[in-house]
């Protein structure tokens, strides 16, 4: 008779921080984009690329205080 084991649900540690790692790249990525588009925006007087930078720049910051926030609770 073959028993059936029951396991806890574990969290995979090596994806945790393969994902960690992938939002702080992410972050690095949009920052200097924004800076790229920002400039871009500014230097030739046009809004839309200035604000696509400044909504990039908002969500880069959202990805790096979530990761200072995971980190705080350990």
């Amino acid at each position: 008779m073959i028993e059936k084991v029951k396991t806890t649900p574990t969290l995979n540690i090596d994806k945790l921080k393969t994902m960690k790692t992938m939002k702080k790249l992410v972050a690095i990525v949009l920052t200097l984009l924004a800076i790229a588009l920002i400039v871009m925006g500014i230097g030739n007087f046009m809004i839309p690329p200035a604000l696509t930078g400044i909504g990039f720049l908002a969500i880069a910051f959202i990805f790096f205080k979530e990761d200072q926030h995971k980190n705080f609770d350990k």
